[in-house]
């Protein structure tokens, strides 16, 4: 009996086979094969970015746990003035300290930002590095939207020599909207180049994202400060790999159940025994 199961199988697997490279499927059938093909590649480049960003992780990780970087110790900010934005990028996520005063004349807010559900900006002050000509753009936090205009800073200017404590980050670039150029000081990106261009000094092309004060962090103080934390997973990547890998499935499956829903039944051959005469 399982002799004539098993014949039954290959035999409607071949006819399936016949079919799908018949004159009549065979277009059908190569459309199919390169959707799923398709789907199982961008599956495997999913699954790359997911190996890719990991290791990232596991790196900012590293570098969150790294002892604090002094930059306005002697020769500190000057080589990193000096390094191209490939081994820049390996200063992401590590904490840094800094001493000098804010040149307050040149503070911007970066637009569109959100925290706990609420639009604002954040503040952005260059501070001039001690002994140093040089300076570091300081992230100093949040406010609400009210606060999009530079008249509405002053309150937050910071007069004489202070020491800033924080994480540093990069830049980025956004799409330009125009929006943001509505008003003097706005800006809807960390474009550091940009920036720099309209200084009298150098620039770090980091940004120091300033940490709240131990003891001193309220919901009400502003700018409002959050410790800038290292992200944890990178699940979208995951999500998107098995999306296209179930996708192939189903338009493999489908196609099998749809070449098998118009086939007609696969007749086996009874078998006939030897005579015993």
């Amino acid at each position: 009996m399982s002799d004539l199961s098993g014949s039954a199988q290959v035999g409607r697997a071949s006819a399936l086979a016949k079919r799908a490279i018949s004159p009549r499927w065979r277009w059908l059938s190569l459309v199919a094969l390169l959707i799923a093909v398709t789907c199982l590649r961008l599956s495997a480049w999913q699954f790359d970015r997911l190996a890719e960003r990991t290791a990232v992780l596991a790196t900012a990780a590293t570098r969150a746990e790294a002892p604090p970087l002094a930059l306005d110790a002697l020769g500190t900010l000057e080589g990193l003035l000096s390094l191209p934005a490939s081994e820049l990028a390996g200063y992401t996520m590590r904490r840094a300290s800094v001493r000098g005063w804010f040149d307050h004349e040149h503070d911007e807010a970066l637009t569109m930002q959100v925290v706990e559900g609420r639009l604002g900006v954040r503040l952005l002050s260059p501070l001039r590095v001690s002994g140093i000509d040089a300076a570091v753009l300081v992230d100093r936090g949040w406010l609400p939207v009210d606060y999009d205009r530079p008249i509405k800073w002053l309150p937050f200017r910071i007069s004489g020599r202070v020491a800033i404590e924080g994480r540093l980050r990069p830049g980025f670039r956004r799409p330009r909207t125009g929006l943001a150029d509505a008003e003097a000081g706005l800006v809807h990106d960390l474009d550091l180049d940009q920036l720099a261009a309209t200084l009298p000094y150098p620039l770090l092309r980091l940004v120091l994202v300033e940490s709240p004060e131990a003891g001193t962090h309220t919901a009400d103080a502003l700018p409002l400060k959050r410790e800038l934390q290292a992200p944890q997973s990178d699940l979208p990547h995951l999500a998107y790999a098995v999306q296209w890998l179930a996708f192939a499935v189903i338009v493999v499956g489908g196609y099998i159940g749809l070449l098998a829903s118009t086939a007609g039944p696969v007749r086996t051959l009874p078998r006939v025994r030897p005579s015993s005469q």
